[in-house]
């Protein structure tokens, strides 16, 4: 990566951080943007022009993702999105869910509610060696499946799953595909209408550069009459005129939209679609996808064993440790930041944008003192 986006960085100066898959770091242009949102806020307080913003970043979103426009919805968290499609299933006993081991753990917590809720069966397939198949999906799946509920990467080992594949099996039996694409999009090209993703749910403070408190769900258009909002406010009326049951409602993803939008959010969120553009996807990717194979490669040499499979299309390695405690603090020691759960013995690397092939070297240097 050329030296111009390293000085977009100034965390480069101090850490080795191999950790965006748990937050990014914000560049400099993003970080102006949001100085001239609330250099505004403070000398001319106007909303008309923070609304228009918003759609801006809404046409930014649904160019990244391959979506429209009218499909694009904005949220306060991933979790929304799972929330969105539960709610708008008329659930049956005896119905299922089919969602895997991979999966983020909101999805646990949401399930198991609507399991004693609803007497649905939770149905989760268990990874193989760090990857789980199409074919593990179909043999859960049946007519009662009303859902298959994936992380299009996942946040334990940067599993690809196979979006398409599972979008099709979920339509051959009349259920919905809904991915959380929290580790995918800016970090990986996805194409929502190519995959035929249903409802797709996104927060923006890991690999878009955006903050904490603001998601996107993308809903695909031919469902939006059937995925009813399960929030309510004034944001899903057009306009006030008349008596409040005339007042016209939205029929796009705006109506999941219900209070006031984080404006300052939006000017980051869109500051740091902004900057990926400026670099483009496809060389971003390319980029952090060949570091995570350089530290796949390394660690794998190392001896250490691979949570993450070989040849995985993410940025996200995973290992597992013997002694996560020891690598946690030697890692500390050399101002390498990534995520170790030592609860679990698991280490997970994740290169950005900014990282450069001797960061890796420098860490791959340190667990080779620690292996």
């Amino acid at each position: 990566m050329n030296d111009s986006v390293r000085r977009d960085f100034p965390v480069v100066q101090e850490f080795n951080h191999l950790n965006s898959a748990m937050i990014s770091p914000l560049p400099t242009p993003v970080m102006e943007a949001v100085r001239g949102y609330f250099d505004g806020r403070q000398a001319v307080p106007t909303i008309k022009p923070w609304l228009a913003k918003a759609d801006e970043v809404r046409h930014q979103v649904a160019t990244l993702i391959g979506a429209r426009f009218e499909e694009i919805g904005f949220a306060m968290s991933t979790a929304d999105g799972i929330n969105l499609v539960a709610s708008a299933i008329d659930w049956r006993a005896g119905d299922n869910v089919v969602l895997d081991d991979l999966a983020y753990v909101s999805d646990f917590v949401l399930w198991q509610h609507y399991e004693q809720a609803f007497d649905i069966e939770l149905r989760i397939v268990q990874n193989q060696e760090g990857a789980v198949p199409v074919e593990a999906f179909v043999r859960q799946t049946d007519k009662r499946t009303r859902l298959i509920s994936i992380s299009y990467v996942s946040h334990h080992n940067g599993y690809l799953h196979e979006i398409r594949a599972l979008a099709d099996l979920a339509h051959a039996y009349g259920a919905y595909l809904y991915t959380d694409a929290i580790q995918a999009v800016g970090a990986i090209p996805i194409d929502v209408r190519a995959d035929d993703v249903d409802v797709l749910a996104c927060g923006t403070y890991k690999w878009v550069f955006g903050p904490f408190g603001l998601a996107f769900l993308y809903v695909k258009e031919e469902l939006l009459d059937r995925i009813p909002p399960n929030k309510f406010g004034f944001l899903q009326r057009q306009n006030f005129q008349g008596p409040f049951r005339d007042w016209p409602a939205h029929h796009t993803a705006k109506q999941y939209e219900y209070g006031t939008y984080n404006f300052g959010g939006i000017y980051e969120f869109g500051a740091g679609l902004d900057y990926i553009e400026s670099i483009g996807l496809a060389h971003l990717s390319t980029h952090i996808v060949g570091l995570g194979h350089r530290i796949w490669d390394g660690l794998n040499d190392l001896g250490y064993r691979m949570y993450t499979p070989q040849h995985n299309q993410t940025p996200i390695v995973t290992c597992f440790l013997e002694h996560a405690d020891r690598v946690a603090a030697a890692l500390e020691e050399a101002n390498i930041s990534v995520t170790v759960r030592e609860d679990h013995g698991e280490m997970r690397v994740s290169p950005g944008i900014f990282n450069v092939q001797e960061e890796v070297d420098a860490f791959l240097s340190c667990m080779a003192g620690v292996s």
